[in-house]
């Protein structure tokens, strides 16, 4: 069955959708919606995103305010370009618009990088919400989140395959989110997190390369999109760019021209 993507944008000017062209499209940032209740489905963060909300002029501020639809309490900026549940997926914000979903600060205020972390400065200046796209993963049915990220997997090939780049929220702003994909209590990367981001990569391997194109797997990723020449199979024997392959098994490879060597150690 087709992947069923639904188009329902966030009014122009909402306070989750000011219509700020992003700067760059650098990346894609992966949430956790963290709502649990069985009706928390991509729909209906679609519409708690998309809320009621009030619009004040600040004399003091010499700007408008939004507030909630209380008209007292601050309104509370948060959303992401799509909500991907495990029967469909939701798109609130245009790909080339800003997304107000990774602005927060979990850390310490004082840490030298504005209570983020040290990527969220060398790779995005803390401006990675002017420079990607942002998708929540919704939690509502954690007996279906494999499903959840098999839509992510596809909805990735298909609609946002020209990034380059995964980050967790967690990685840029210390939150522990999507929380199904961060474990603090071990030192390496959380190996669920890096499964789900080998799916991402063979999937949109397998669709920019013809059925006819060798395409070459290390250890569950599929690296074609790493070579700049391809593999080919030549009477009968499959050519492959010994750099690509040699680097990717965790090799140096040097090439020594007065020998005219290739030193793979």
């Amino acid at each position: 069955m087709a992947l069923k993507v639904v188009f329902d944008y966030l009014p122009l000017g909402h306070p989750n959708r000011p219509g700020t062209k992003l700067i760059s499209k650098d990346a894609r940032i992966w949430h956790g919606t963290a709502n649990t209740a069985p009706t928390a489905t991509a729909e209906a963060h679609r519409k708690y995103a998309g809320r009621a909300y009030v619009k004040k002029w600040d004399a003091q501020k010499n700007k408008y305010v939004f507030y909630e639809s209380d008209g007292v309490t601050p309104f509370v900026y948060g959303a992401t370009h799509n909500y991907i549940d495990k029967d469909s997926v939701v798109i609130i914000i245009p790909h080339d618009e800003y997304a107000p979903g990774a602005g927060d600060s979990a850390l310490d205020k004082n840490n030298g990088y504005n209570g983020q972390t040290k990527l969220a400065k060398e790779v995005f200046n803390h401006q990675q919400n002017y420079r990607t796209i942002q998708t929540e993963l919704c939690m509502n049915d954690m007996n279906a989140w494999d499903k959840v990220l098999s839509n992510a997997v596809e909805f990735t090939k298909l609609y946002m395959p020209q990034l380059k780049n995964d980050y967790r929220h967690f990685d840029l702003t210390g939150k522990i989110c999507p929380s199904p994909l961060v474990n603090t209590s071990i030192k390496e990367v959380d190996p669920r997190w890096t499964d789900f981001v080998k799916r991402i990569n063979a999937a949109i391997a397998s669709l920019n390369y013809p059925p006819d194109v060798v395409k070459i797997r290390v250890n569950g990723e599929i690296i074609n999109g790493k070579m700049d020449v391809q593999p080919f199979i030549k009477d009968g024997r499959t050519m492959v760019p010994v750099r690509f392959i040699a680097e990717a098994l965790g090799k140096k490879v040097v090439w020594i021209p007065s020998e005219n060597i290739v030193d793979i150690y």
